[in-house]
């Protein structure tokens, strides 16, 4: 079995993170520490993007559109499109710690 691009991201996902039962991401695996406010996997195929549990619906509604509204990248070797936008609305409701 070949999995595609965006299988292969949900497995690394699911390999670094817990995942809970709404696909949020609540804590790094093995070590439970905190997993990121938001996590972009980014494939030929297309962009994933996962949100910590605690995150306000509001703020994973206004992420989620600026995420859907970028087209797909065509190499791997530049950030995703919409990294400045989600940096900003990030930042906007809590300091950024790194990226």
């Amino acid at each position: 079995m070949i999995l595609q691009p965006l299988s292969l991201m949900r497995a690394h996902v699911s390999t670094i993170f817990t995942l809970n039962d709404d696909d949020r991401i609540p804590r790094f695996k093995p070590d439970g520490t905190d997993a990121p406010r938001f996590f972009i996997g980014q494939t030929l195929e297309g962009n994933r993007w996962w949100f910590r549990e605690d995150l306000d619906r509001a703020l994973v509604h206004e992420l989620e559109a600026v995420c859907q509204e970028k087209p797909r990248i065509r190499t791997l070797a530049h950030v995703p499109l919409c990294h400045t936008s989600c940096k900003a609305i990030l930042a906007a409701q809590a300091p950024i710690s790194n990226v």
